[in-house]
């Protein structure tokens, strides 16, 4: 599994201005610079930080194969290329926009995909910890989560050092 970057992809029940605007309107509000703007694709980047190189998002609003329906797909990646690991920040800030598009339209995202997640495994394996950030099992003992690199929360609810 890449821990620097993929695909994610949402499908929502609303017709494409709709979900166009609300696209804009996370990232304006979480102050991701835009770069640039063409028929449904967005370019996009986060500012450099102490914990982060950044990350340079193509976003797309396209239409579903079911009419009113609108499919956005968000490929993250680091903004440097010479980062080989970025510890999941390229899937958080992806998670972020769709999380801000959910709130401004008010409901809740119809169908969810990520490209670069794991094969579904059995219902067995599914019952074990999840991430409290993405959702992504966990394996029993893990500080980290494998696919977001958020720190992992002991069963006591206080975080494991």
């Amino acid at each position: 599994m890449p821990l620097s970057g993929g695909t994610h992809t949402r499908c929502y029940n609303a017709d494409q201005a709709t979900v166009k605007a609300a696209v804009d309107e996370a990232l304006e509000g979480l102050r991701f610079r835009v770069i640039s703007r063409q028929d449904g694709h967005i370019e996009a980047t986060t500012g450099l930080s102490l914990f982060s190189t950044g990350t340079t998002l193509a976003i797309d609003v396209a239409e579903g194969e079911e009419p009113g329906q609108t499919v956005v797909a968000i490929a993250a990646r680091p903004k440097m290329k010479t980062v080989l690991i970025d510890y999941g920040q390229s899937n958080r800030d992806a998670n972020k926009i769709f999380r801000a598009v959910d709130a401004t339209l008010g409901v809740e995202a119809a169908t969810e995909e990520t490209t670069d997640a794991e094969p579904e495994g059995d219902a067995e394996a599914s019952q074990g910890p999840v991430c409290a950030s993405c959702g992504a099992d966990l394996e029993a003992g893990s500080r980290f989560c494998q696919k977001c690199g958020a720190k992992v929360a002991a069963a006591d609810g206080s975080e494991m050092s």
